[in-house]
């Protein structure tokens, strides 16, 4: 049985083999799985990659096991929003364009038959095209007037570009059409050459797409602000240091260990993703207006909780100051307890009193023979932690006052299970 997936590159090891390309890491890539002949192991099959415009070129020409919608594609529902429409634009334009496809196919045989006359053609297209695609990558994002995706890809490497499929540092061109979305915002923010669909035309020989053949010259590479955007993001890694994140959850199960968050700008949605304890994946996104962001900040919030993310559980500084101190704390009582007798006795009226105070929710103990007890109550919107040795003279009773009694119980609740996480049982 034929199997096809589609994922994120893992490593860029991977080749395409319609266009006999490598597949960057992080890239788009659809494989054929088939079952493996020499090994009894189904998790085992074996795999045929193709980038995105290579799989659409090979599944036109496919007789039999091809894809007729993203319905039969495996791991579809992982990818991003942005690239879940990607794919699905590339295969329904495909699925229409059959006619599109067969002459793009015998194009092909026929500059293969006649190589000198491909040269050329790439030739002039250098010198006509404000510098032409020789050498240089490429990335097409948007709506192109009268060609898909797969079509201006089959262009750019016939001008002698190199086809990419995502925004980095190294791109050297990005050509944005209609409808550009978050790639033109990441494009300018690292200052890549970018071009509109005339300069591209003209680059690829073609002339305007809209002006009938009048030349269009390429916007100039803004040198200057591209060395100012790199090294303020070297300094700042990735976009968490502006604005507040929205919404921060986790997917921690069996081995897998991940985190996935959103923020809101105005107009600008920000999704940081990947492993806990990695900087993660970073993806921009513009929206029409503010209240577009919201729903689909909102959208995306709901879609992630569904597949079982849940909130990252935030330890209160003042636990965190408790448990780095208790030590400390039951020596100084200790030691109280030694040099005042008199404090003392007073001290232990108002600790009684305290520990009177309030409904008792929990009492921890850790593990180990040095046994500590741990107790929280609360009092409408106080809290009373207590802590100390089990069995030892002394003890210390941190009070915290909350807005609201909603927000203390939250509060209780998250101390106790950031206790248990850490092996603190119930006595």
């Amino acid at each position: 049985m034929v199997t096809f997936v589609v994922e994120y590159a893992k490593s860029g090891r991977s080749s395409c083999k319609a266009l006999k390309r490598k597949i960057e890491k992080e890239e788009i890539r659809i494989g054929k799985l088939l079952p493996n002949p020499f090994s009894d192991d189904d998790d085992k099959p074996m795999a045929t990659w193709y980038c995105l415009e290579g799989f659409v070129i090979a599944n036109e020409r496919a007789r039999k096991h091809k894809v007729d919608s993203v319905d039969d594609l495996e791991g579809f529902e992982d990818l991003e929003e942005d690239d879940q429409e990607l794919v699905t634009q590339e295969l329904f334009e495909a699925k229409t364009g059959k006619k599109k496809g067969s002459k793009r196919k015998s194009s092909s045989k026929a500059e293969k038959k006649k190589p000198t006359k491909k040269a050329k053609k790439a030739k002039k297209s250098a010198s006509g095209g404000g510098g032409g695609l020789a050498g240089k990558s490429v990335c097409v994002t948007g709506r192109i007037t009268g060609m898909t995706r797969a079509v201006a890809k089959a262009e750019i490497i016939k001008a002698g570009g190199d086809p990419k499929s995502s925004v980095t540092k190294n791109l050297d061109i990005l050509v944005c059409g209609s409808d550009s979305g978050s790639k033109k915002a990441l494009g300018e923010a690292y200052g890549i050459e970018i071009w509109d669909e005339d300069a591209f035309f003209e680059a690829l020989g073609k002339g305007s797409s809209s002006s009938g053949g009048k030349k269009a010259k390429p916007k100039s590479k803004p040198k200057k602000k591209s060395k100012k955007v790199v090294m303020e993001e070297e300094d700042d890694d990735d976009e968490d240091d502006t604005g507040e994140w929205a919404c921060h959850l986790e997917f921690v199960k069996g081995t897998s260990n991940k985190f996935w968050r959103i923020k809101i700008e105005k107009k600008k949605t920000t999704v940081n993703y990947g492993k806990n304890g990695t900087p993660g994946v970073t993806q921009p996104k513009v929206h029409s207006s503010v209240a577009e962001a919201k729903k689909y900040a909102n959208k995306m919030i709901k879609q992630k909780r569904s597949k079982g993310y849940e909130d990252k559980v935030e330890e209160d500084d003042d636990a965190m100051d408790e448990e780095e101190e208790e030590e400390e704390e039951v020596d100084d009582v200790k030691e109280d307890d030694e040099d005042e007798d008199e404090d003392e006795d007073e001290d232990d009226e108002d600790d009684q009193d305290v520990n009177e105070k309030g409904e008792a929710i929990a009492y921890l103990e850790s593990a180990g023979t040095d046994k500590k007890f741990w107790e929280i109550r609360i009092d409408g919107k106080t809290t009373y932690v207590r802590i100390g040795k089990v069995d030892v003279a002394g003890d210390n009773t941190t009070i915290k006052e909350h807005a609201s009694k909603a927000k203390a119980d939250k509060w209780v609740q998250t101390q106790i299970k950031s206790k248990k996480k850490k092996g603190w049982e119930d006595a």
